[in-house]
């Protein structure tokens, strides 16, 4: 079985449980062999490379097929800080990465970005979880290879950077992971890169997409509840134009008018009751002529001459008045009486 295999290696076709055929995440189709894993608690184990000085890490050993063993001349172990310092200080650490590929100077000098000196790992696709927090929490499985400093998740799905302390880390990482699940019970392999942008960059540039779809999303959203009200309104009015067996107006104006103009009791007029224009003394005159106009022609008749009788309009009662002199009293006059004798 796989435990008789040498440390970290892991032969196709005897995988561990959690290492199943898994669809390509390029193309579509299955893989017939998935590819080894390395368990760095597991297959870490002394080799020959332990003893020789400069050695490098294993290549195949960070990708779980090594067979030599601990007849392997380069570590079957972690980067260490002397693996780090030796990145970034030594000579042949500018030209080679960790497991002693050689890079060549030339290309190095001409390309604007170096995964040699890069920290920072872009997780195209592949990163576990359903929402961001699932995958925020599932990014702390990358700490199985090192220091990580700082997480990006993006709002693509499976999407995210991940930076470690040490380059010597990312690297091993990068090699450890690529086309490997996260997870021990995952099933979808991780596609990554090499991060040539910031990450807070881009996490920005997505949260303002994002803002900006939600608006424009809000906007939509309005219009159409208010299109939906207006319409119901209209209807309304017209379903109350049918009740009060008024008729109804089928041209599209009226259905516009009706739908934006309030459906409300307009405020009472208020009639003057006399013209602006009009004085007081002819207000009064005109009152006293409406009331001497009203008076009763029963009592009026027989009146001295002169006289004659009128309606208050404060009080309706009716009295009697002498026109020539402006003479009034209550009372009925008699024929007898002259004016000014009373």
């Amino acid at each position: 079985m796989d435990d008789d295999l040498p440390p970290g290696i892991h032969l196709p076709g005897i995988h561990p449980p959690q290492q199943r055929a898994t669809p390509s995440a390029r193309d579509g189709q299955e893989d017939a062999i998935v590819l080894s894993r390395c368990w760095p608690e597991s297959d870490a184990a002394p080799t020959a490379g332990d003893t020789l000085g400069g050695s490098w890490i294993c290549l195949d050993w960070a990708n779980g097929r090594c067979s030599r063993g601990k007849a392997c001349e380069a570590r079957h172990q972690l980067p260490t800080q002397s693996d780090e310092q030796r990145l970034v200080y030594s000579a042949d650490g500018q030209t080679h990465d960790i497991f002693g590929r050689e890079r060549g100077r030339a290309a190095i000098v001409s390309l604007a970005f170096d995964p040699t000196s890069s920290q920072t790992i872009h997780i195209e696709s592949g990163l576990p979880g359903a929402t961001q927090r699932e995958r925020r929490q599932n990014m702390d499985a990358f700490s199985e290879w090192g220091q990580v400093v700082k997480t990006w998740v993006l709002a693509t799905p499976g999407s995210g950077f991940v930076k470690f302390k040490w380059r010597s880390s990312a690297q091993f990482a990068m090699e450890a992971m690529q086309r490997r699940p996260l997870l021990m019970d995952g099933v979808t392999p991780m596609v990554l890169s090499w991060a040539q942008t910031d990450p807070s960059l881009v996490q920005a540039a997505q949260s303002k997409q994002i803002a900006m779809a939600q608006m424009e999303e809000a906007a939509r959203r309005r219009e159409t509840t208010g299109e939906l009200y207006a319409r119901l309104e209209a209807e309304g009015k017209q379903l109350k134009r049918q009740r009060l067996g008024l008729p109804t107006a089928t041209s599209h104006a009226y259905d516009h008018a009706e739908s934006v103009i309030p459906d409300v009791e307009p405020y009472p007029e208020v009639t003057p009751q006399h013209e602006p224009s009009q004085t007081t003394t002819e207000r009064l005159l005109e009152e006293t002529e409406d009331a001497a106009g009203s008076y009763d022609t029963s009592i009026s008749a027989g009146l001295p001459n002169g006289w004659h009788a009128a309606t208050d309009p404060a009080t309706g009662v009716v009295y009697f008045y002498h026109e020539a002199t402006g003479q009034t009293q209550w009372s009925r006059p008699d024929q007898d009486v002259l004016p000014g004798t009373v």
